[in-house]
């Protein structure tokens, strides 16, 4: 009898406890979830990548990606003068489709010597993803 007795009051604690249980795995489930949407990465395509030559430089292999408000942009840039170049600063002005300036970045080139091609990145805190174009100036 005493047997049947610590079986049941087992049983009932066991119970008691899977229901405890249970209602904290419930609990937890039920927690909300804040869900972050993110703005979608987008490449910039089309003329604002296309290389472009100056009569020292010639500035080719462009990415530019585009995220909130950020754009990331990775350039090589070529001396293609036939001589070493001084050290200086390149501007560029990215255009949209309506050739308004949205955009412009100062990237310091080093000197370089004859042929030497460099590969330059660098964040711009503007979202560049409108650009259809761009103008370089010194």
């Amino acid at each position: 009898m005493k047997k049947k007795k610590i079986i049941i009051i087992s049983i009932i604690i066991l119970v008691i406890i899977a229901i405890g249980v249970g209602i904290i795995v419930i609990n937890n489930n039920k927690k909300k979830v804040e869900v972050v949407e993110e703005e979608p990465v987008v490449r910039v395509t089309g003329k604002a990548v296309e290389d472009r030559e100056t009569k020292e430089y010639k500035l080719c292999d462009i990415k530019m990606t585009a995220k909130k408000q950020e754009t990331e942009v990775v350039i090589t840039v070529k001396n293609i003068s036939g001589k070493e170049t001084k050290a200086r600063d390149v501007y560029i002005k990215y255009l949209d489709d309506q050739s308004n300036e949205i955009g412009k970045t100062r990237i310091p080139l080093p000197k370089m010597k004859k042929d030497q091609e460099i590969t330059l990145s660098t964040i711009i805190t503007q979202d560049l993803k409108n650009a259809k174009d761009y103008k370089i100036d010194y």
